[in-house]
């Protein structure tokens, strides 16, 4: 039993570090890692008047794409890997929305889509949980890792 869940945790682990993306301090907002926001990052700590880290930091939000209108588009859907047809019904409606497949993972059976401007998310989000073998539809999300202080050693 203590294997099962060990190797459970690990598979969890696994899928979660494969499918995680490092974003920027939440300092930066919802851009991309550009230049621009690679120096301003390297710069945060260094003596600047503020004005001149403003700059930097405004310099930085306007470099890039927006991140979270891009999550706001992409649907991640979950099916059964048992039954054969599952993943080519996804696919299949996929095509149809017009949506841009952007991955397919075999390990947890899932499929992430980008929904093309102009189509109603929503209303694709309840197509696709009506699709035979679909176990779960669900907007893609930005997470952002905050830095944890060093503290003493206990």
């Amino acid at each position: 039993m203590r294997i099962i869940q060990i190797a459970l945790f690990a598979g969890c682990a696994l899928v979660l570090s494969a499918c995680a993306q490092i974003h920027p301090p939440e300092t930066l907002g919802e851009r991309a890692e550009t230049p621009e926001c690679i120096h301003y990052r390297n710069m945060m700590t260094a003596p600047m008047p503020p004005a001149a880290m403003e700059r930097l930091r405004q310099a930085c939000r306007e470099s890039g794409p927006d991140i979270r209108a891009h999550a706001e588009r992409t649907l991640i859907i979950m099916y059964d890997g048992t039954r054969q047809d599952s993943a080519q019904q996804v696919l299949a409606a996929a095509e149809q929305y017009g949506a841009e497949v952007l991955y397919q993972l075999n390990v947890v059976k899932a499929i992430a889509l980008r929904m093309p401007e102009g189509q109603d998310v929503d209303q694709a989000m309840a197509h696709f949980r009506q699709l035979p073998g679909v176990l779960s539809v669900e907007r893609d999300q930005v997470m952002q890792v905050q830095p944890v202080p060093a503290g003493p050693a206990s």
